[in-house]
């Protein structure tokens, strides 16, 4: 089977620069999607007359040589056999992906390209070292891979170094990376998917998994949820509820672990038993529940099918439709359509919507099953394969099992298999498509297995194939219609208004937004091999957004900090992508919203079964649906003061001026509000209607919204106020604001513009320190851990940057695969930490019988949920053999020396916590051989060699904690507007212990592509100060430019500037 793919979150390969970096999402690729593996063909690779390159393949402990290539020349042999069109397979600018993808995510490579477009010669650099490469002669699959080759005999001895734990699995990362790239360089959805990731989705196509049956959340306080059980699984028969917390799946702690990983535990081999122990509402202790997995079939239709009664109105007939809502076409989905249709059919429905709005897609083969349902005769969708020769036609062979009107609701987030449905329905003629024009996928994916060369992943089973979703086809929607880049335009187009105002603030938009996302907004995006244009929809109704019943309207004048959220939602099913659509409801509920009513009353009084009379029969429910929308906007702009008549008809040309001014100045400050005045005269002799104001910017926060004037009599003047509050965790920026004026019939008007400076805020930046105690109930106080014990882990964390933390947040989580550690206390908040204040918390956990092995992981993170400011860690903790206990004492003692070390643990060697000064004196509470166990403050013990002591002395606890991590200061510098294709960013990052490096990427929205890494300075001086000057390249709006500084690999700062290339007319934008 084939696929129809998604254009959702695309996987990617891990990057070395995402960890602990802040939470700024730079653009994504395309999709994860639905599919099935092919027959792997082995490892040979042949070119032309060549021998056979073979993908060498080492075991887990033997060395890893990059120059061999084995991922990269798997991959590169199916690209080369089944790759769908081989005109777009260009060898050199494949080769220079592989490299930008590499200096994205390695921070020690650079690459500069001479000259940067079609350059013949690369130059890369690694930690200090260079090497220029020819790239003269790569001009075929052999040759590219035998110039990477040289490359990496180049970079890998030249990396920093890693543990040699997990050497092998960087030198994997690093070789996936490359292969991404040069797979980027095809097509948005050609990519390779991770081990983690391929088994996801091969198990998603099978339509089944081993599981409980639940949908599982995370609650308010961040715990892991049960959501709902679903019907007739081993979750509801074992007496599962919603609103259940999970507290643990088998012997690992749910604290802090993301969805992902619950979801991971939670599956397993059918027939395997698994114990979830849950806590319920009223119960004192958890409840253990031994739950055996069974194979769970996820619906493919959700919520279920329902008859929706349309009333009868103003002389429109009502009844009963058929409303069935396809989340994604798996290998249930034809099977779960039937039983609906069958329904439909025993209730004797007039009519059937079908809701595709979200569906992404699916398997290729259940799409046409679904439109074949439908349609009576005809070719449903036809696939081309490699280089246009191979094509298989989908015929019609049901004879349409429906005969009743049918409505197809789609959005611009309908894609692929949905829009192979879409398209046969509207081009044969057998219905109406509703909503908005959806994404515009039409290829058609494969997956292929490509065997890992060392073990990868949490995988218990052994199974480390990566997964290649290679594009090998294109299809045509019925009458040979590409819908690549454009879409299937909707026959109603549906346009949905908001008019909503609290205070100052408002939400009004008018007019449908001009940023949706499509395929064409990739970079490399397949071309319409038919040159297809997108058509006109034959009808438009706009209609008014209102809140869904029981749904409180969201408070513009909020005040609250902007959190940036985690994750918070997912399946132990295939997890939901939850839409921007109003009816979406992941707990399976049907919200009745406009799309859905307009459907449903439009097939209510359909009188025919095809597409063209189904719309010319329905002008008057048309004209009368844009009536009662009509006046409901007509209505709440009333409420706001706009008179919002309409124009009559031939309305001549209104001749009008408009102002644009930022009241209290044109410069405000992150979290501020800043208040705009719009200002519109009429200075012609015609009555103007509904006049209103777009404002335009590169800036989303400004972009699209909209002042409302209403009616403008000759001479007459309006303004209107609206007022924008500023993010708290936005960066320091300068943007343009454009006016764009409309009115119900012609005008004249010159647009304004409004230059806006923003003053990001003072960052925080976060030094912590650890220690390991072992005071909890049962264990005996030696500094060390030893299984069975309670412990604490003890973090302080200190605001080393120049601005204050607005909501640090601190968490611990286990580390992957960790059976036995079993984590009670493990997040933190703060509500706010000025700089240079310290903030002390205490983790707590237990070390349960389960456990075995000599070290345990627990992953720290504190992170800033305003501002977006983070640092974290890995911390390794040793496991000690049982031992002595420290015997009590009590008194006090002083430090005699000029110095003395405070240790995690009595032995040489042991974590250095602090230093006290000669004088400081402390409580004594215990001894223990050789080191004296001591307060430093309350729930603040630590260990002295007892030879640093003497005895005695008023209590005078003094000392410096030592930060284990203490990111390097970073200051960074740049304008925030140029009119020169470059900009300079200059500045100096320092560190109390080293500052490794430093590197600089650019990321620009409208350049349609991802961030690139534009410089990289290894520090060769001072080991704690780096000074750095930077010609960042930029292109024209605004530009992300993010610096980083790093101490070591896992230890780095960040800090984001944006600088707007703007165009020399407009640089100097007027502002009042």
């Amino acid at each position: 089977m084939d696929l129809a793919d998604d254009p959702s979150q695309a996987p990617k390969p891990e990057s070395f620069m995402r960890r602990f970096r802040k939470l700024v999402v730079f653009v994504g690729a395309c999709a994860l999607a639905l599919v099935i593996s092919v027959y792997n063909r082995g490892q040979d690779l042949t070119v032309g007359a060549n021998p056979p390159l073979r993908a060498a393949v080492s075991s887990q402990s033997a060395a890893y040589d990059l120059s061999q290539l084995p991922i990269f020349t798997r991959t590169l042999f199916h690209v080369r056999e089944s790759y769908f069109d081989k005109n777009r397979l260009n060898p050199k600018r494949m080769l220079v992906g592989a490299l930008d993808f590499l200096q994205r995510d390695v921070p020690e490579i650079l690459i500069d390209r001479q000259p940067e477009r079609d350059p013949k010669t690369v130059t890369v650099r690694v930690n200090g070292k260079e090497k220029a490469f020819s790239l003269e002669g790569v001009d075929a699959p052999w040759s590219l891979r035998s110039k990477l080759q040289e490359i990496f005999k180049f970079i890998q001895p030249n990396l920093h170094p890693v543990a040699p734990s997990e050497e092998a699995a960087r030198l994997v990362e690093i070789e996936s990376a490359a292969t991404n790239g040069m797979l980027y360089t095809l097509d948005p959805h050609s990519v390779l998917l991770d081990v983690e990731s391929f088994k996801e989705m091969r198990m998603t196509t099978q339509g089944k998994f081993g599981g409980l049956g639940i949908v599982i959340g995370m609650d308010k306080k961040n715990r892991v949820i049960v959501r709902k059980p679903m019907p007739n699984t081993p979750a509801m028969r074992a007496g599962l509820k919603a609103k259940d917390h999970i507290m643990r799946i088998n012997d690992e702690s749910t604290v802090n672990m993301t969805l992902t990983d619950a979801v991971e535990r939670l599956r397993g081999d059918v027939g395997a038993p698994v114990d979830v122990y849950i806590q319920r509402a009223g119960a004192k202790t958890p409840k253990k529940f031994t739950i055996v997995r069974d194979a769970i079939r996820p619906p493919s239709i959700e919520p279920p099918p329902q008859v929706l009664n349309a009333p009868a109105k103003n002389g429109r007939p009502g009844g009963k439709v058929g409303y069935v809502r396809i989340v994604s076409f798996t290998a249930n989905t034809d099977a779960d359509l039937s039983k609906a249709l069958e329904m439909f059919e025993s209730e004797k429905v007039k009519g059937i919507v079908v809701d595709l709005r979200s569906n992404p897609g699916g398997l290729y083969d259940q799409a046409q099953k679904v439109a074949d349902a439908f349609i009576e005769s005809g070719v449903l969708v036809s696939m081309v394969g490699v280089g246009g020769t191979q094509r298989r036609d989908e015929h019609a062979s049901r004879g349409g099992d429906v005969k009743v009107p049918l409505a197809v609701l789609v959005n611009q987030n309908s894609a692929s298999a949905s829009e192979i449905v879409a398209g046969a329905i509207k081009h044969l003629d057998r219905g109406v498509v509703i909503g908005d024009t959806t994404f515009g996928k039409g290829s058609v994916q494969m997956l292929f297995d490509i065997n890992a060369p060392v073990k990868l992943g949490n995988n218990k089973g052994g199974d480390d194939k990566l997964g290649l979703k290679l594009t090998t086809a294109q299809y045509l929607t019925a009458g040979d219609i590409s819908i690549q880049g454009v879409g299937v335009t909707p026959d109603i187009e549906l346009d949905r208004l908001f008019v909503q105002k609290t205070g100052d603030e408002s939400r009004i938009y008018l007019q449908p937004s001009s940023h949706r996302r499509q395929e064409s907004d990739y970079e490399w995006h397949l071309e319409n091999p038919t040159a297809t244009k997108a058509e006109a929809p034959l009808e438009n109704v706009s209609y008014l957004f209102e809140q869904p019943p029981g749904k409180e309207a969201p408070n513009l004048d909020e005040s609250e900090e902007d959190v940036i959220d985690e994750e918070s939602a997912a399946l132990e099913g295939p997890e939901d992508a939850e839409g921007e659509d109003e009816e979406e409801d992941i707990y399976g509920k049907l919200n009745l919203d406009f799309s859905i009513t307009f459907a449903r009353d439009f097939l209510a009084q359909a009188k025919s079964t095809r597409r063209t009379p189904l719309v010319q029969q329905s002008k008057s429910y048309l004209e009368e649906v844009r009536a009662e929308q009509d006046a409901k906007v007509v209505e709440a702009l009333s409420k706001l003061g706009v008179d919002w008549s309409a124009a009559p008809s031939n309305q001549p040309t209104a001749r009008l001026t408009s102002a644009l001014e930022a009241l209290g100045g044109p410069k405000v400050k992150a979290g501020d509000k800043i208040k705009f005045r719009g200002t519109v005269k009429n200075v012609g002799t015609t009555t103007a209607y509904r006049v209103r104001t777009v404002l335009k910017s590169d800036d989303s926060l400004f972009d699209e919204n909209e002042m409302v004037f209403g009616k403008l009599e000759p001479g007459q003047s309006k303004s209107y106020e609206l007022s924008v509050r500023i993010p708290k965790h936005m960066a320091t920026r300068t943007d343009l604001i454009r006016t764009e004026l409309s009115a119900q019939g012609p005008i004249e008007a010159e647009p304004g513009k409004l230059a806006v400076d923003i003053a990001g805020r003072a960052r925080p930046l976060f030094a912590y320190n650890y220690q390991t105690i072992d005071d909890g109930e049962g264990s005996n106080q030696d500094g060390r851990v030893q299984p069975g014990e309670k412990l604490r882990m003890l973090v302080k964390v200190k605001n080393i940057g120049a601005g204050a933390a607005l909501r640090p947040q601190a968490i611990i989580r286990n580390g992957p695969g960790q059976n036995g550690v079993l984590i009670s206390k493990g997040r933190f908040e703060h509500k706010e930490l000025a700089p240079g204040e310290e903030w002390p918390v205490s983790f707590t956990y237990e070390l349960g019988p389960e456990f075995q092995g000599k070290e345990y992981t627990l992953e720290l993170s504190v992170v800033d949920r305003v501002l977006g400011e983070s640092v974290g860690d890995k911390i390794k903790v040793k496991v000690a053999n049982e031992g002595r206990a420290t015997e009590a004492a009590s008194g006090t003692a002083t430090v005699a020396k000029s110095t003395a070390a405070l240790r995690e643990a009595p032995m040489e060697g042991a974590l250095v916590v602090g230093r006290a000064p000669k004088g400081a004196a402390f409580q004594v509470t215990g001894r223990l051989g050789a080191y004296t166990r001591v307060t430093l403050e309350e729930g603040h013990p630590a260990f002295v060699s007892t030879a640093d002591l003497q005895p005695g002395g008023p209590p005078k606890p003094t000392y410096e904690p030592v930060w284990q991590v203490t990111p390097p200061v970073l200051t960074a510098m740049a304008p925030t507007t140029v009119s020169n294709p470059s900009v300079t960013v200059k500045g100096q990052a320092t560190d109390d212990n080293e500052v490794r490096d430093v590197f600089i990427s650019v990321w620009n929205r409208d350049a349609k592509m991802p961030a690139r890494k534009v410089y990289y300075l290894r520090n060769s001086g001072d080991p704690r100060k780096l000074t750095f000057a930077a010609d960042v390249p930029l292109w024209p709006g605004s530009n992300l430019i993010q610096v980083f500084a790093r101490e070591t690999n896992e230890v780095q700062s960040l800090q984001t500037l944006v600088v707007r290339r703007a165009d020399p007319a407009v640089a100097e934008a007027p502002a009042r």
